[in-house]
C-alpha cells in the first residue's frame, strides 16, 4: 500500500492542498554583535520592538551621561557669563571696576580684628589712633615707634600722650599700603618692624573703606586720606623732620599723586619709595593675569579701557612721576606675578627723565631666585641699608 520510493518525491501530488496559502519560509534568528540572539531588524535581544527614542532616553539617565550634559551646560553658562554678561555690566556700570582695583572687601569681618591691641600683631612699641578727614570719614591708624625709643613707664601708649614723641630727630615713614586687606597684614607688619628696628617712626593707616576706617574707597578719596595724614604729620612732628612716603602696589599710585600735589603746593618732603609700582592701570590690566581670558576679545579695549577712564582709576604713575621733585627709590622683584617687573623698569626709565641728576632716581631689582614676588621685598636683609644710603639719611 505504501511505497518507499525516494525518486517519487519530486512528483508528489499537492492537489489536496489547493486553496490553502502556504506559510513563508522560516529563517533562523540572527545574532547581534555581542553574540546574543535577537531581531536583526531592531537589534533587541528579546524580540520586542521598542521605539528608538526610548532607548536613547534610557541612555541619558546613566550617571556618566548626566555628568557630561551638566558639564557642557556649565561651560556654556560660564562662557556666556565671562564673555558677554560681565563685559556688558562693566560697559553699563564702569564704576564696578573699582571693586577689582581697590578690593577693600577682602578682609575679615569687622569685629574679628583687634586694631586697638597692637601687641596681638607683634607690635609692642605702637599705639592705635583715629584721624578725622571730614564728617563722614574717619581713618584708623597705627603709630609704630622706633625700637630704640624709650617711652617713660608712666606714659600710656595712646595718641594724646605719645604724639610729642614725633618731635625728635628720628625720621618718619608714612606708609601707604596696597589693595586688599588692611594695616594688620603680616607682610606689612614685617616692614613696620624692619623700619622701626632701624630707628624710624612709622605711620600706617587704612584708607577709607579699609580696616576700621569708615566710608567707601575711590581714587580721589584715597589721595585725600593720604594728604590729610601727611598734613597731620607736618603739624605734629618737628619742623625739620625727615618725612618719607612709602607706597606699595596700589599705594604707589597714591604716593606718586600725593607727591605731585605736594610739589604743586610748594611743600617738600624727604623722599619717595615705590615698592612694586606699575606704570598705569590700563597697562597693568593688559599684563595682569585676571585679564588673560579677555584681552583677545575684539571689544576688550572698548569695554575695559573705556571703563577705566570713565571710572577715573587710570592711576597714571608714568605721568604724575614727572612732577615729583624729590628722590625716588623703586623696588621691584623679577618674579612679581601681580605687577610684572617690566612696570617697575619702565617707570624707572620715565622717572630718570625728570632731572639730569642721576642720583635722584634708583631702581633696585631683586632676582627671581630670591622668591620675593609681590609681598616679600621687606625680608631682604640689605633693604634698610639701601634705603638709608640712597636717601642720605644720617
Amino acid at each position: 500500500m505504501f511505497r518507499n520510493n525516494k525518486s517519487s518525491d519530486s512528483s508528489t501530488d499537492y492537489s489536496c492542498y489547493k486553496g490553502i496559502t502556504p506559510r513563508p519560509p522560516i529563517h533562523p534568528r540572527t545574532t547581534n554583535n555581542v553574540g546574543e540572539r535577537g531581531d536583526a531588524r531592531d537589534g533587541h535581544t528579546d524580540g520586542s520592538h521598542h521605539h528608538p527614542s526610548a532607548a536613547s532616553q534610557s541612555n541619558l539617565t546613566k550617571p556618566h551621561n548626566i555628568f557630561v550634559v551638566f558639564l557642557l551646560k556649565f561651560c556654556g553658562y560660564l562662557l556666556l557669563l565671562l564673555f558677554f554678561i560681565i563685559p556688558a555690566v562693566i560697559k553699563i556700570y564702569p564704576s564696578i571696576l573699582g571693586l577689582v582695583v581697590f578690593c577693600n572687601y577682602v578682609k575679615l569681618p569687622f569685629g574679628l580684628v583687634d586694631y586697638q591691641n597692637t601687641t596681638l600683631h607683634g607690635l609692642n612699641n605702637a599705639y592705635n589712633f583715629h584721624l578725622q578727614v571730614n564728617e563722614k570719614v574717619s581713618l584708623g591708624a597705627w603709630h609704630i615707634l622706633p625700637k630704640d625709643l624709650k617711652v617713660p613707664k608712666n606714659v600710656e601708649l595712646k595718641a594724646s600722650s605719645v604724639n610729642d614723641l614725633l618731635d625728635n630727630d628720628n625720621a618718619i615713614v608714612l606708609y601707604l599700603h596696597g589693595n586688599a586687606g588692611d594695616r594688620t597684614k603680616s607682610f606689612r607688619v614685617n616692614l613696620y618692624k624692619t623700619l622701626s628696628s632701624r630707628g624710624f617712626h612709622v605711620i600706617a593707616f587704612d584708607y577709607r573703606g579699609y580696616g576700621d576706617s569708615s566710608s567707601w574707597p575711590s581714587k580721589s578719596g584715597l589721595v585725600e586720606d593720604a594728604s590729610v595724614m601727611f598734613d597731620w604729620l607736618k603739624k605734629t612732628a618737628r619742623k625739620k623732620a625727615n618725612i618719607f612716603i612709602w607706597g606699595h602696589s596700589l599705594g604707589s599710585a597714591i604716593a606718586v599723586e600725593l607727591a605731585k600735589d605736594l610739589g604743586n603746593k610748594g611743600i617738600t618732603f624727604s623722599g619717595l619709595v615705590l615698592e612694586t609700582p606699575f606704570t598705569n592701570a590700563i597697562e597693568l590690566a593688559d599684563t595682569h593675569f585676571i585679564t588673560t581670558f579677555f584681552r583677545w576679545l575684539p571689544y576688550y579695549s572698548w569695554v575695559v579701557v573705556d571703563a577705566v577712564k570713565q571710572a577715573d582709576i587710570t592711576l597714571p604713575n608714568d605721568q604724575n612721576i614727572l612732577d615729583v621733585k624729590e628722590k625716588i627709590l623703586i623696588l621691584h622683584a623679577e618674579d612679581d606675578q601681580i605687577v610684572p617687573y617690566t612696570h617697575g623698569k619702565k617707570l624707572y626709565e620715565v622717572a630718570k627723565t625728570r632731572t639730569k641728576d642721576p642720583n635722584m632716581t634708583k631702581l633696585i631689582t631683586y632676582e627671581s631666585k630670591l622668591g620675593y614676588g609681590h609681598k616679600k621685598i621687606s625680608t631682604n636683609p640689605n633693604l634698610m641699608d639701601d634705603f638709608v644710603s640712597f636717601m642720605g639719611i644720617k
